[in-house]
């Protein structure tokens, strides 16, 4: 379409099918141009390049793919799904072997269901990669008290220990230890330092007195059961044993 005079000369591509409606050009005044366009088809060609547009699938990284494994078994571990939570675990360590929470979740598994050596294999390969994680030491104390090796887990306890105000449950398992070696004297120390921190831990008050009555401390040890039951806090099945502690050593007046 052309449309000119001597001192104007307008040259307009439009696509096929497009029709002028109105085009005024007023010569008296060249600063007004008013062009109206029609076409049907636009709509059309529009729908048919939104319809063209292909939906791309942008793949998982790597750590997506096992943050998505390990959400996954916490579902299922929560539908009380072992097996389910098992394998998305170990799938999930596959994809990413230094998936710290993965690995402490399917060896506290392990232990939890008496599966040490299954345990030990997860377990050790964390430490090759990080022998001074201590989450990981924490949990390979934990695993070899369960086997029976309370020596070795003091060793493994008193190589690189943290400070206690950050990692109280660190030092609650060396008392444990402590008690398991016959060493009641350096766990109630343990203890006595825990409870300056956390006065109403209701299992470190049972801790203490556990120490103290292996101690052969009858009266203190009694004083901490009392203490450990008036926290309100205990499992009612641990405060059954705490219960049956102070009635024997309240010769079984009660308590």
């Amino acid at each position: 379409m052309l449309h000119e005079d001597k001192d104007l000369q307008i040259i307009l591509n439009v696509m096929p099918n497009t029709k002028v409606d109105t085009l005024n050009y007023n010569k008296q005044n060249t600063s007004q141009l008013i062009l109206t366009l029609e076409n049907n088809d636009i709509a059309r060609i529009q729908q048919e390049a939104i319809q063209s547009v292909k939906k791309v699938e942008i793949p998982l990284t790597t750590k997506q793919k096992a943050i998505q494994n390990y959400k996954q078994a916490l579902n299922a571990l929560n539908q009380g799904n072992f097996d389910q939570t098992v394998t998305k675990l170990k799938t999930a360590l596959k994809i990413a072997p230094n998936f710290i929470d993965a690995r402490k979740a399917l060896v506290i598994l392990f232990i939890q269901n008496q599966m040490y050596q299954s345990a030990n294999i997860y377990l050790l390969d964390g430490l090759k990669n990080m022998p001074n994680y201590i989450p990981y030491l924490e949990l390979h104390a934990r695993l070899l008290l369960k086997e029976g090796n309370a020596k070795q887990a003091l060793f493994i306890l008193q190589q690189n220990p943290p400070a206690l105000a950050e990692n109280p449950s660190y030092y609650a398992l060396m008392a444990v230890t402590w008690q398991k070696l016959n060493r009641p004297e350096l766990a109630s120390k343990i203890y006595d330092r825990l409870l300056e921190l956390q006065p109403h831990n209701s299992a470190w008050w049972m801790g203490l007195g556990l120490s103290l009555e292996i101690d052969n401390k009858p009266n203190l040890a009694l004083q901490a059961y009392h203490r450990a039951i008036n926290t309100g806090n205990l499992k009612p099945n641990v405060r059954a044993y705490v219960s049956g502690k102070i009635r024997l050593l309240e010769g079984g007046s009660g308590a």
